[in-house]
Parts: structure tokens; C-alpha cells; sequence
């Protein structure tokens, strides 16, 4: 008989979009200065101290903003994984993360001043799908298991000795 399989994420989708915010920020910071060469880039100390304080608010607005999209972008690619599991290799995921980013660029047009902001954009959603899929896990279910995890009903040592259980 055909064993299905099974598909848990867990908190992937969260770490990716807490992640988001700062990875954001970071990838746009260097989008501008690279825009910016060969002129010299000006680091002052009250940067360096304001650094701290911009990455927390970046972390706050990015999650809020990413969590959406990183659910449902993780559940697309995890149903996906389990219907062709050749898209569960990382690059299928990075692709995934970028594919809808292009299309907005493509659609709205190209603006060349905005280059920076594209690429910090496209950096986030890459490494948001690989936020994602670092914490996806697929595994065949015998007809006869339960739909709760062994680890959850017998505790770790068991789920850990059972080589049916999601890892």
C-alpha cells in the first residue's frame, strides 16, 4: 500500500520572518554603499551606536510585515516538497523566495535608483526560503500511525530510536 508523506515546518516560517527585518536592513545598507562607490563611504561613531537601535525596530516591523508571507510561502513549498520532492533542494526553496520579488519588479518596472532597495528585496526573500526550509521535514507515515508524533506521545528517546518518525 502507498505510505504518504508527511510534512512538518514548524517554526521555520517564524525564525524566517524575525530574520527578515535585520537581514533587510543589512542587505540595503550594502546595496547603497556598493551604489555609492568608488566614492568614499562616511562611518561616523553615532552610526555605529544607532546600529543596534535600527536593527531591533528592523526586526520589529519585519516580522510584522514578513510573517504572512513566510507561512504561506513555507506551506506552498512544503506541500510542494511532498508532491515532487525534487523542489525540496535548497535552490528550488532560494528560487521560491526570489520568484515573486522579481514579478513585482517586472511588473511595476525597473527604476534603476531603486537598485538598492531590490536587492536587499531579493536577498530577504532568498534567505527567508532558506530560513524556512532549514526547518522542514518530510518523512513517510505507515497506515497504521497515529497522526500524533511518537515524541510527543512516548517523549524524545523513543521518536529519537524510530526511524519512521520526522526528524
Amino acid at each position: 500500500m502507498n505510505t504518504p508523506t508527511r510534512v512538518e515546518y514548524g517554526f521555520g516560517p517564524l525564525f524566517a520572518a524575525i530574520a527578515s527585518g535585520p537581514i533587510f536592513l543589512t542587505a540595503l545598507i550594502l546595496g547603497m554603499g556598493y551604489a555609492s562607490l568608488p566614492q568614499a563611504i562616511p562611518v561616523e561613531a553615532k552610526d555605529l551606536f544607532a546600529a543596534p537601535l535600527m536593527l531591533f525596530f528592523a526586526t520589529i516591523v519585519g516580522t510584522l510585515l514578513a510573517i504572512i508571507p513566510c507561512m504561506i510561502g513555507g506551506g506552498l513549498m512544503a506541500h510542494l516538497g511532498r508532491v515532487a520532492p525534487f523542489t525540496r533542494l535548497p535552490p528550488f526553496w532560494a528560487l521560491a523566495g526570489i520568484a515573486p520579488i522579481a514579478a513585482g519588479i517586472a511588473i511595476t518596472g525597473f527604476e534603476r535608483e531603486a537598485t538598492p532597495a531590490y536587492f536587499a528585496l531579493l536577498v530577504t526573500g532568498a534567505s527567508a526560503a532558506l530560513i524556512c526550509r532549514k526547518y522542514t521535514r518530510w518523512g513517510t507515515l505507515p497506515d497504521h500511525a497515529p497522526l500524533v508524533p511518537a515524541r510527543a506521545r512516548n517523549g524524545f528517546h523513543e521518536a529519537a530510536s524510530d526511524p519512521r518518525i520526522l526528524r
